[in-house]
């Protein structure tokens, strides 16, 4: 719990330090900011709460498995 309320709160300094450095007329730019910290603070609760959780290379083969046998 320690841990989650760590991260939130590091993450949650971090918007407020970025934030206000992003002009107000770049909204791509503060789109993509919020996508990607939000995916951040995602992956790393996930990673926490889930430690044997499959990862992206184990999903990769999932998908390209049934593939590679149609293929060959």
């Amino acid at each position: 719990m320690a841990y989650m309320l760590g991260v939130s709160l590091l993450t949650l300094l971090v918007v407020l330090y970025d934030w206000p450095r992003i002009q107000k007329n770049q909204v791509k730019e503060r789109a993509v900011f919020t996508t990607l910290t939000l995916l951040g603070w995602l992956i790393l609760l996930l990673v926490k709460l889930f430690p044997n959780m499959p990862g992206t290379t184990q999903l990769i083969t999932a998908i390209y498995k049934p593939l590679s046998a149609m293929l060959n």
